[in-house]
């Protein structure tokens, strides 16, 4: 297996950064959060970049709840829009290349396309 380095540098960079938040934010741009981050984004970027670089972030805690899915009742985790999925998205676009060249043609659990 290739070892890849260098990856902190891409994640924690500015343009990762930004890239991340209009990902997070696909789809969602009318909610009340997104739309905050949206109108400071400068604000936020510098923010995350921060946190990543220190070394001070940390998840924060899950929204919990049920979801009827059908006959089956399904409990959701979902993390804070800012900064936890844009962190995740920020990871993500970096770690995605990668691991999309080391699967296998028949994988296809969670794969977009």
């Amino acid at each position: 297996m290739k070892r890849h380095g260098n990856l902190f540098d891409k994640v924690v960079s500015k343009d990762n950064i930004k890239l991340a938040i209009y990902k997070a934010a696909k789809g969602k741009s009318n909610q009340l959060e997104v739309k905050n981050v949206l109108s400071r984004i400068d604000h936020v970027v510098d923010d995350i970049n921060l946190q990543l670089i220190s070394e001070t972030y940390l998840q924060g805690p899950y929204k919990i709840f049920e979801k009827q899915c059908g006959s089956k009742k399904r409990i959701i985790y979902k993390s804070s829009f800012y900064p936890d999925r844009i962190v995740h998205h920020c990871l993500i676009n970096v770690l995605e290349p990668i691991w999309m060249k080391q699967v296998i043609r028949t994988t296809y659990g969670s794969i977009p396309k």
